[in-house]
């Protein structure tokens, strides 16, 4: 598991198929996630389930879904995940949503995305982090740049959201950029990884018309659905190139 104050990133399980559910069918987090992007929801128990049970067998070398944690009472309120996890460049591609609404605007968010990032740059090595989300979703973005993340380029209009659109917009953060803010802040940079997380390799994916109630913290754009559960293949956060949500 990694931990922090609020909350722990632990490895996915049978169970929190429920959970999931849930979250994708609520129009809330549909929206604030991805946009309103019916690939993430609504959507039927059985397909998420086929989804889910592919994430079991993610293998944490190149992609994996974390259930994010409570500390406080153990409840699960959200998914972290990293995807497309090249070695070689040293970069992959995170993605997160806090599908709890009472928990949203608590700081639950930013600190798995925080975890998530610091577990990738210290156990995982990587030189690189990126994420997306849509322009729409205004806090989410303010939350990446106090973290640390630096908007790299937008697709103009690639969102629609009822009859709008958004764009969406790219936002990355490299290894010595986020070493160098953590000494600012005066915090430990690349947390260690603390076992029981399908081992030294973790990584995630995430997307979203009338005023809305308060936004989630974070949502960066979930696992996109391009992959079914027979090829092995948010709200949960995705990726513009490779949605892989149900």
């Amino acid at each position: 598991m990694i931990e922090g104050k609020l909350v722990r990133l632990r490895a996915l399980r049978a169970e929190d198929l429920d959970h999931h559910v849930r979250w994708r069918n609520d129009p809330e987090v549909v929206h604030w996630a991805t946009g309103g992007d019916p690939l993430f929801g609504p959507v039927s128990r059985e397909a998420v389930a086929g989804f889910h049970e592919a994430r079991l067998r993610d293998n944490p070398r190149s992609e994996t879904t974390f259930t994010v944690e409570e500390l406080a009472d153990g409840r699960a309120i959200g998914m972290a995940d990293y995807r497309d996890l090249d070695p070689f460049t040293g970069q992959a591609t995170v993605g997160i949503t806090i599908g709890e609404r009472d928990r949203w605007g608590g700081g639950y968010g930013s600190e798995a995305l925080e975890l998530l990032v610091g577990h990738l740059f210290g156990a995982c090595r990587l030189r690189r982090v990126e994420l997306e989300t849509w322009s729409g979703n205004e806090r989410a973005m303010r939350a990446f740049r106090r973290i640390g993340f630096i908007e790299e380029g937008r697709r103009r209009a690639a969102v629609r959201v009822g009859e709008a659109w958004y764009d969406s917009v790219l936002f990355g953060i490299l290894h010595e950029e986020w070493t160098e803010r953590r000494a600012t802040d005066g915090v430990r940079a690349c947390p260690a990884d603390h076992g029981g997380v399908a081992g030294a390799w973790h990584a995630l994916p995430q997307r979203g018309a009338g005023p809305r109630p308060r936004t989630p913290v974070l949502s960066a754009r979930p696992a996109p659905a391009a992959r079914s559960a027979s090829d092995a293949a948010a709200p949960p956060a995705p990726a513009a190139d490779r949605r892989r949500t149900p």
